[in-house]
């Protein structure tokens, strides 16, 4: 038995290092084959007999029937090899969720705290002591972390602060595990554990959200509730989704008829809310026949997409709002990004139209001596574009160093028909010479070679034989 606590016990590594039975439990699973359900099948009953609990995990789990947690904890081991090597666990024999909430429910306050170091910043530090990373995956590890808080939530009065915390925790814990399962998400098991535990993830938001709302917390209650909508949309969950909706509606309603929609909506921009948010609450407003609240609303979703640069986005929600000059700033930005001319004198044409519907005369005559500048050089880019190319001439070029340049004719004309049929003078020869100046050889020229034909030739000389 432990002699110290918990927290102690983990700081200095108090778990047995791995012994044999362990390295079998490793070994086995070495050798199974997840696409072969028989093979699955054989290593999950050999390591579900193996006695791999004494002295550590009977320590963690401290209820239940000690042969119902071992086979959690095999279960949870095959998902955990099965995410190493980039297999599907499908033919796993154990069931992953019902494994998750038997060790939630049977951990004891030691368990807790080694659950919650094998999650905690730096955990790598402690993979090989602690036996939640010995044989759990984290994605693992976050599930099991998540339905913890989930089941401290429950333990705080239903509008208390702690209550919203822990709600949001387990919100934490099941996108960290929706990320890692996200990875391996082309193999169908993994892809719907990513789809469940980010259904999980904003249910646990949303809960937060009426729990800070039932505790007279507006602005937190909002935040919340709109993350959880914008999830339960993502995911195409109309049901979920509904309820979201019907949380916010039911909080920007009191929130409007207390007068206090003003002050919300600048507690959500403090809290970065995003643009689409924003948006939002201007269509609950609109719904509920609140145009001037929708205004507002779409004028801060207007200065987030603005801020953000998404300058088509705050256009659109200032001429949806009223602010006709605003979003004629907005069509100026995006005529000074614009890619070409023409989209540039698009955008400066729209913005002279709203400031002239916003009564702003000097804005007018400013933006249009902008636009005819654009529209000037517009014009003098296409004349250039249109003048004929000149033909480069051809100089000779050289070859070698200056000292021993040779000279490449230049490219000759074609020469006229008639021309080319007349005979070609034929040029006179000189005697060529060969040797040296005292021994020179005359080579005779053709003419000569033709007036001597016939004649004798000469006798041979002495050293002919």
């Amino acid at each position: 038995m432990f002699k110290v606590g918990s927290v102690a016990l983990l700081h200095h590594g108090g778990f047995p290092p791995r012994d044999d039975c362990e390295k079998e439990f490793l070994a086995t699973l070495d050798t199974v084959r997840f696409s072969d359900p028989a093979s699955v099948g054989r290593a999950y009953r050999k390591l579900s007999a193996l006695p791999f609990f004494e002295g550590t995990w009977d320590k963690l789990l401290h209820k239940g029937h000690k042969a119902d947690n071992r086979r959690a904890v095999v279960t949870l081991a095959f998902y955990k090899r099965a995410m190493e090597r980039g297999e599907d666990p499908t033919n796993v024999p154990g069931d992953h969720h019902a494994a998750l909430t038997l060790l939630a429910n049977n951990l004891s306050a030691m368990g807790e705290t080694a659950l919650n170091q094998s999650v905690a910043p730096g955990h790598e530090a402690h993979e090989a002591t602690n036996p939640f990373s010995r044989y759990l995956g984290l994605s693992e590890r976050h599930l099991l972390a998540a339905l913890v808080r989930l089941a401290q939530a429950d333990t705080h009065a239903p509008g208390s602060p702690e209550c919203a915390k822990a709600n949001t925790a387990a919100a934490e814990q099941f996108a960290a595990a929706s990320l890692r399962y996200a990875g391996r998400a082309t193999q169908p098991t993994w892809a719907a554990l990513t789809q469940s535990t980010r259904y999980r993830s904003a249910d646990a938001t949303l809960a937060s959200g009426l729990a800070h709302w039932e505790g007279q917390r507006p602005a937190s209650a909002v935040m919340a509730c709109l993350s959880a909508l914008d999830t339960f949309t993502t995911l195409a969950l109309p049901e979920p989704a509904a309820r979201a909706r019907e949380a916010l509606n039911t909080i920007v309603a009191a929130v409007a008829m207390q007068d206090n929609t003003q002050a919300l909506l600048e507690a959500l921009a403090k809290r970065r809310a995003t643009g689409q948010q924003f948006e939002t609450l201007a269509s609950l407003h609109e719904h509920a026949g609140q145009r001037t609240l929708a205004q507002t609303a779409l004028r801060h979703a207007g200065q987030v997409y603005s801020q953000r640069g998404e300058d088509d986005a705050a256009q659109r929600c200032y001429i949806d709002a009223g602010t006709l000059d605003l979003a004629a700033i907005s069509s100026e930005r995006i005529a000074h990004a614009a890619p070409d001319h023409r989209r540039a004198l698009q955008a400066y044409r729209q913005a002279i139209e709203l400031f002239d519907k916003a009564g702003l005369p000097k804005e007018v005559e400013r933006v249009r001596a902008r636009a005819a500048e654009v529209e000037a050089t517009q014009r003098a880019s296409v004349r250039e574009a249109a003048k004929p190319t000149p033909v480069a001439r051809a100089e000779p070029e050289t070859t070698g160093s200056p000292d021993a340049q040779v000279k490449r004719p230049a490219p000759q004309a074609v020469p006229d028909v008639h021309q080319a049929l007349e005979p070609a003078p034929v040029a006179s020869v000189e005697p060529e010479t060969t040797g040296t100046p005292d021994a020179r050889v005359e080579r005779p020229t053709p003419q000569a070679a033709k007036l001597g034909a016939g004649r004798p030739l000469p006798p041979p000389g002495p050293d002919v034989g």
